[in-house]
């Protein structure tokens, strides 16, 4: 794992639009939450706001192992998380 956050796409909960999970480190542990954009901002490339952003904070987790299974149960492989740059996520 990296000091910086890792990403990796996962299947949106609403249609039209695309997700990813994100992890970053924070004190004590790693900040998990899924984040939701309109596909066609996305396809874009288009600037967009706040308001165009979807969150869900899976929560804190002290350890890697607990990440991993935070991770699996969205039915992402825990290897897919990378730089956020070769997933394609967006902020």
């Amino acid at each position: 794992m990296t000091k910086a956050g890792i990403t990796a796409r996962v299947v949106a909960n609403e249609p039209g639009r695309v997700a990813w999970v994100a992890v970053y480190p924070v004190d004590g542990g790693f900040m998990v939450f899924t984040v939701e954009i309109p596909e066609h901002l996305a396809d874009d490339s288009a600037c967009f706001g706040e308001e165009s952003i979807t969150r869900r904070n899976l929560g804190t987790f002290p350890t890697i192992e607990e990440v991993d299974r935070a991770v699996t149960g969205l039915g992402v492989d825990p290897d897919e998380l990378d730089a956020p740059w070769r997933n394609d996520y967006p902020l």
